[in-house]
């Protein structure tokens, strides 16, 4: 049958009487004294002496341009597509409740001051930095989609990317790049610098899937290496399909891991632990994917064997590599060779088989 189109109807933002305002949601500040709506491109660009925008309430605008700053301040944005020039950006106020992004796709760069709640999906083509005390929740199974970056800047405070309900999965989709990290300040056996992808505290069970990057990467002012957390929960596994590296000393421990089909490197002083927990099979985690160490150091934790591990397919360039968990190898062969290079049992054992 013929193609159906959703023609937009373009509402221009003219500041009110001054060209001064700030409400998105006064009629009196745009053209003709009305609202955009689903059917309207709402266009924001300068006005009078241009300031940042508020948005308090629910917008459900089909596009909305802007030219300048727009923050949500216990503000939610419906169904739209959310461009930018100029460097203009979508910022996210201090609340750490009411801000939502519900079906929402961003081509543009995103300033966090506070924390914002995804339902339906979103789609990033942007940048978006998590300092400390912000995070992008994520309520029922979803997607991060797109081609944009999520950066873990260095500096103190927890960050993440949250799966917020119980039973869900999060999945960092294919175009997406999520790198940094932050370095660990435990207090009180609390780790009161994170930057976490997984479940929220509190959530479970929660499953991550991972079919983009993730970089930890760099070190702090102090030189301590920069840590990514992948937390799904205790009761939910985390899949990789994309890739997982650590890089330049920073630090990426890969929890709760089930298989990894996807790339898993460490390399350049980088960390790489991966571990599961005893939810899993007798013979824990797999990485068909392959293992790559690189100049790094590759932790080997919880429970896995001499299958899984794939030794066919692993890669080794200098580096080490410590076996932390249980190795299970009853009435199997541990095949270490060139290509492989010594692996250093570090607190850990080989149950069985021979070596």
């Amino acid at each position: 049958g013929p193609e159906s189109r959703r023609m937009l109807a373009t509402t221009h933002w003219d500041g009110g009487p001054t060209g001064d305002a700030t409400l998105f949601l006064d009629p009196v500040n745009w053209a003709g004294d009305v609202l955009p709506g689903p059917a309207d491109t709402a266009v924001l660009g300068a006005t009078g002496a241009s300031p940042t925008i508020t948005l308090s309430g629910i917008t459900s605008a089909g596009q909305i341009e802007i030219a300048r700053d727009i923050r949500l301040s216990n503000g939610e944005i419906r169904s739209s597509v959310v461009t930018a020039t100029g460097g203009a950006r979508l910022v996210i106020g201090a609340a750490n409740v009411g801000n939502v992004l519900d079906g929402v796709t961003l081509s543009c760069d995103v300033k966090m001051e506070g924390g914002v709640t995804c339902r339906n999906g979103l789609t990033l083509n942007g940048t978006v930095e998590l300092p400390g005390g912000t995070g992008i929740g994520f309520v029922g199974t979803q997607t991060l989609g797109g081609t944009g970056t999520v950066v873990f800047p260095a500096g103190g405070g927890r960050s993440g990317l949250y799966a917020g309900s119980s039973g869900m999965t999060l999945t960092i989709g294919s175009g997406i790049t999520v790198r940094g990290g932050r370095a660990p300040f435990v207090v009180n056996n609390s780790n009161d610098n994170e930057a976490r992808i997984g479940a929220a505290d509190g959530v479970y069970p929660v499953t991550v899937v991972n079919e983009g990057t993730i970089i930890a990467e760099g070190v702090d002012r102090q030189g301590v290496g920069r840590l990514i957390e992948i937390r799904p929960s205790q009761r939910g596994p985390f899949i990789n399909i994309g890739t997982i590296r650590a890089d330049g000393a920073g630090v990426l421990n890969a929890r709760s891991l089930l298989t990894s089909t996807g790339a898993a490197i460490a390399s350049s002083g980088g960390v790489l632990t991966l571990a599961s927990d005893n939810w899993a099979s007798p013979d824990g985690w797999t990485a068909p994917g392959g293992l790559t160490v690189d100049g790094g150091t590759l932790n080997l934790v919880g429970r896995f064997s001499a299958e899984g591990l794939h030794l066919d397919r692993f890669s080794r360039t200098g580096g080490t590599v410590n076996v932390a968990g249980r190795l299970a190898n009853v009435g199997r062969t541990l095949a270490l060779n060139a290509v492989t290079g010594d692996f250093r049992l570090d607190g850990g054992w080989i149950a069985g088989g021979t070596v």
